[in-house]
């Protein structure tokens, strides 16, 4: 299971699934921990862009410590049948689920609007 983006959309979303699996999935279901793999994604070398840097530094301590693979500074390229290629060159393991959470470019009538706007073509 991997997410991509880790605003806060991406972190709340992994970690509800992570708790969902091992609440729910694991004692319900003959599966067993060595069979789940939870992962996210982060192009930016810290999560939670624009909080305060402890919380970013306390949320990634937490999703380790749930065995939540944190990969930053790592961009997806490509999804491929076998897994998430990382970077133009790295294929993660399988992963049967991708959630993307990642934000989009404002539309191109907002950033052609007089107000400033972020790199994204956000107006700020």
């Amino acid at each position: 299971m991997g997410v991509v983006g880790g605003g806060p959309t991406g972190v709340q979303l992994i970690a509800e699934i992570r708790d969902f699996v091992i609440r729910s999935i694991l004692k319900n279901y003959p599966v067993s921990l060595s069979q789940v793999r939870f992962l996210l994604i982060q192009d930016e070398d810290h999560l939670l862009e624009g909080m305060d840097p402890r919380l970013a530094r306390y949320a990634l301590k937490t999703l380790t410590q749930k065995r939540i693979e944190v990969l930053l500074g790592s961009r997806v390229t490509r999804l491929l049948p076998e897994g998430v290629e990382i970077d133009h060159d790295r294929v993660v393991t399988p992963t049967g689920t991708l959630i993307w959470t990642v934000g989009i470019r404002a539309s191109p009538v907002v950033e052609d609007l007089p107000p400033e706007k972020d790199d994204r073509g956000r107006i700020g």
